[in-house]
């Protein structure tokens, strides 16, 4: 998340997951990380629209802090240091970062 558009990366996941795969394969390669399938993409895809409208929630509501976000994001089964990481980058993009 250090240098993602987190409010946007779900969208960008969705896209990718819309095109068709070649020769069928169900092998998606992250930045990082494991091999996965569509079913681990379609999941986390899910987490990070639900992280996106939490800390868009929290962004309209006015000025805030990364903690604010951090705590409206958590339970969605992301790591603290990812939530972290997320809060402060969207901050960031805003261009309020606290």
């Amino acid at each position: 998340m250090e240098d993602a558009f987190p409010l946007e990366w779900a969208g960008t996941l969705r896209a990718l997951a819309a095109k068709a795969p070649s020769s069928g394969a169900d092998a998606w390669v992250p930045g990082h990380g494991d091999v996965v399938d569509q079913s681990f993409v379609q999941t986390q895809t899910a987490q990070l629209a639900e992280l996106a409208e939490r800390f868009a929630e929290v962004l309209e509501a006015g000025p805030t802090g990364v903690e604010a976000l951090i705590g409206a994001a958590r339970g969605l089964g992301l790591q603290e240091q990812t939530l972290r990481e997320a809060a402060v980058r969207a901050l960031e993009l805003r261009g309020t970062r606290s």
